[in-house]
């Protein structure tokens, strides 16, 4: 019965916020820095290891998915020592829909981002490091406190408390649909820097249902694979028997037809588990559930 929300708290700075609102006035084609033309975001780290990128690239590809949309492509850029190329990755997303973007590590100095908008005549930079308030560096230049944990709290607040808690920003919270999308962007890059070449990304949805038909599919195939082997088995077994006048090796052999067919009953009724536990918890959430229902447990 609890209530579980995924920790992405920096899509709730009010920096990310007009970041958006940036983003929107420059594709409406207004603002003063013209067309804007690409995303970058620099994530400097002490550690440098393969898990470390993973795991930094997997919160910053949220914000990434809320500044400039959902990617269709992504490709990364590394040494040619796959050991030693996580320490100088770039990954790039593209889409039809989305404006570029560049994901990269940093060289060495205090822990955190950097992201910059860049348009035709100039850019919006804005400075987040790990501990410390982060920096608009302009126009015009200022800087902002925020508290990650307070405003998970506000989320949780939201989630159990429902329209008594107060209102929640501009940008919605994550939620486990945005971040397993997270995780699954960041797992592709190791795939994709192995072929050195770009991967096309196919959104799914996840949700009960879906986890629920992949599990089935790859049961059925491996009871398939099952059957197959007690069908040579058992013709092995009878052939010896009644060669050696094995009685008990005889019915046991000729017990096999029942076995796989009580196997694939069993298998064929766990089909009907979903139309046990209902179509409603099945169905995966709608953008406009995300919304008014952060941090609502898959």
């Amino acid at each position: 019965g609890a209530v579980l929300i995924p920790w992405l708290p920096a899509r709730l700075h009010p920096y990310i916020a007009r970041l958006v609102g940036a983003v929107e006035v420059a594709l409406a084609g207004g603002g003063g820095l013209g067309p804007l033309e690409t995303l970058r975001l620099e994530r400097r780290m002490g550690s440098r290891t393969r898990d470390a990128v993973l795991a930094s690239l997997a919160r910053d590809v949220d914000l990434v998915r809320v500044l400039v949309g959902e990617p269709a492509r992504l490709a990364t850029l590394g040494g040619a020592d796959a050991d030693a190329a996580w320490g100088t990755l770039a990954v790039g997303f593209s889409g039809p829909t989305m404006v570029p973007a560049r994901w990269q590590v940093g060289p060495g100095g205090p822990s955190g981002l950097t992201i910059t908008l860049q348009h035709a005549g100039g850019s919006v930079v804005v400075e987040a490091p790990d501990d410390g308030p982060w920096a608009w560096s302009g126009p015009p230049g200022e800087t902002a406190a925020f508290d990650g944990g307070e405003a998970m709290r506000a989320v949780l607040d939201r989630a159990v408390l429902g329209a008594e808690a107060p209102p929640l920003g501009r940008v919605s919270p994550a939620s486990w649909a945005d971040a397993s999308r997270a995780i699954e962007l960041a797992e592709t890059v190791p795939r994709s820097l192995v072929k050195g070449r770009s991967v096309d990304l196919h959104r799914e949805e996840f949700s009960e249902i879906g986890t629920f038909r992949g599990t089935m599919a790859s049961l059925g195939c491996g009871l398939v694979l099952l059957g197959l082997f007690v069908l040579v088995l058992a013709t092995l077994v009878g052939g010896i028997a009644r060669e050696f006048g094995w009685e008990f090796g005889k019915r046991v052999a000729g017990a096999w037809p029942g076995i796989v067919l009580v196997t694939l009953t069993l298998f064929l009724a766990l089909q009907l588990v979903p139309l046990l536990i209902g179509a409603e918890q099945g169905r995966p959430p709608s953008p406009e559930g995300d919304e008014t229902r952060p941090g609502k447990p898959g």
